[in-house]
C-alpha cells in the first residue's frame, strides 16, 4: 500500500499536469476569442460598408425620383403659360414666339422666368 507521502506525490503530480492543460486551454481560448473578435469587427466592418452603399443608392434614387418630378412639374409650367400667352394674344404662333422671347431674356439676364412671364401677362 502507499504512504501518505507517496499518494501526496501522486496528487500534486496530477493536479500538476491538470494546471498545465488548463493553461493550454485558456491559451487556445484567447486566440480563438480574438480571431472570434477579429471576425466579427470585419463582418460589422463589411455590413457598415454595405449599409453605406445601400444608403447611399437609396438616396440617388430618391435624388432622382424628385428631379424626375420637378422636370414633369416644370414643363408642365411651361406648357401652361405658352398656352396662356396664346389666349392672350390670340395665336398659338403669337404666343410660342413670345415664350421663346421671354425664355432668350431670362437665360441672358439674372430675372428669374417667373417674373418676366408674370410682368409679360400684364403688359
Amino acid at each position: 500500500m502507499a504512504t501518505v507521502d507517496e499518494v501526496k506525490i501522486i496528487v500534486k503530480a496530477e493536479v500538476d499536469q491538470a494546471i498545465s492543460k488548463l493553461k493550454q486551454l485558456d491559451d487556445v481560448n484567447k486566440n480563438n476569442h480574438k480571431t472570434g473578435l477579429d471576425m466579427a469587427k470585419s463582418i460589422a466592418g463589411y455590413t457598415t460598408g454595405y449599409q453605406l452603399a445601400a444608403q447611399a443608392a437609396q438616396k440617388t434614387l430618391q435624388v432622382m425620383g424628385d428631379l424626375a418630378v420637378t422636370s414633369i412639374k416644370l414643363a408642365a409650367a411651361q406648357e401652361r403659360v405658352k398656352m396662356e400667352f396664346s389666349v392672350l394674344t390670340g395665336s398659338m404662333e403669337t404666343g410660342n414666339r413670345l415664350f421663346a422671347q421671354m425664355n432668350r431674356l431670362a437665360a441672358q439676364t439674372p430675372l428669374e422666368m417667373d417674373a418676366i412671364t408674370a410682368s409679360g401677362k400684364q403688359l
